[in-house]
């Protein structure tokens, strides 16, 4: 290892530069409500691209033409607690025809707790619930599953 590449007394076992963050250690914030989940899944975008080509085109192949960004649903899953009602009176509220948008933050944090890279979901809405399957010879927990779709994406490096 090249100096600077491991944890060191001096610089008190923190991340250091040339380690890449755990992913393991993260906030998630609805506006500015706090909740705890356990995984967060299917962060990303990606950009259609039309196929082109005119009729007196000297280029073999075809023009490719970026498009509009399409943003991926969100998955967002946390146990189930007692009086635990955050998400499905959201949900609901969707389903009655009263459209609900948030602000979604979800904020990757360093050994500190502090803030190292963060997306946020702007007008994000819930598209899909789905709650625990019930097995009476199981002892998993009861975790629900959240789908959000968002009308833009951030980054933002700290």
């Amino acid at each position: 290892m090249a100096d600077g590449e491991k944890l060191t007394q001096e610089n008190g076992g923190l991340q250091s530069e040339k380690w890449p963050l755990p992913a393991f250690y993260f906030k998630v914030e609805f506006g500015t409500k706090k909740l705890s989940f356990q995984e967060v899944s299917g962060l990303g975008v990606q950009i259609e691209t039309q196929k082109y080509r005119h009729g007196n085109s000297k280029q073999q192949g075809k023009y490719l033409i970026p498009s509009r960004p399409t943003f991926n649903a969100v998955t967002l899953k946390k146990g189930m607690f007692i009086e635990d009602d955050d998400l499905f009176p959201w949900f609901k509220q969707n389903m009655t025809g009263s459209i609900s948008t948030k602000d979604v933050t979800i904020t990757l944090l360093n050994e500190k707790g502090e803030a190292e890279m963060t997306w946020q979901l702007a007008s994000a809405h819930p598209s899909k619930i789905t709650f625990p399957d019930f097995k009476s010879e199981s002892s998993e927990v009861a975790i629900e599953t959240l789908e959000l779709e968002y009308e833009d994406l951030s980054f933002i490096r700290s």
